[in-house]
């Protein structure tokens, strides 16, 4: 068994009102630089056409205050990527050009989904959480990749990001 101490008292201490201000200050840069991109249909130009792009930012700009900016970019993503049935894809064909957002299907799906909710954009809220209900799988979590596939699985992450969904859903 390792007996060392926990803390280190000769390690330096770290200056948490300086990192929080660092933290802040990214932070801004990021929705000034976002900002500074996003044209007036909500989206960040001719060349930005990739779901993985977009599921963030109306989230990020709800975070920062920026509730218009959320909507439009809102707009654009039900415009440009919500499907008939609820999913937001690329493509009719294609989730994503990442692959990671293939194998976690519904992880975009639930950015959107609590933005909207939190807008109260039930036009996009209500028809992407009913989608996503038929990856509830009941006292075994939700499954994480698309619901075709086999084998179906689930893991912590999604069951976390989906308990985030209900909580800030109407259901």
């Amino acid at each position: 068994m390792n007996n060392r101490p926990l803390l280190n008292n000769n390690e330096p201490k770290i200056d948490t009102d300086k990192l929080c201000l660092s933290l802040s200050d990214s932070a801004n840069k990021v929705v000034r630089f976002l900002t500074s991109k996003l044209q007036k249909d909500g989206s960040y130009g001719e060349d930005v056409k990739d779901i993985a792009c977009y599921f963030k930012s109306p989230m990020m700009f709800i975070a920062a205050n920026e509730p218009q900016k959320a909507r439009a970019v809102l707009s654009y993503i039900k415009k440009t990527f919500m499907c008939t049935d609820g999913d937001f894809k690329t493509e009719s064909h294609l989730k994503s050009a990442n692959s990671a957002y293939i194998e976690y299907w519904t992880y975009t799906n639930g950015w959107i989904i609590r933005a909207a909710n939190q807008l109260s954009i039930n036009e996009i809220g209500s028809l992407g959480y009913q989608y996503l209900s038929q990856y509830d799988i009941g006292n075994a979590g939700f499954l994480t990749n698309e619901i075709h596939n086999t084998p179906q699985m689930t893991d912590v992450l999604s069951v976390a990001h989906y308990g985030l969904i209900n909580f800030y859903s109407i259901n």
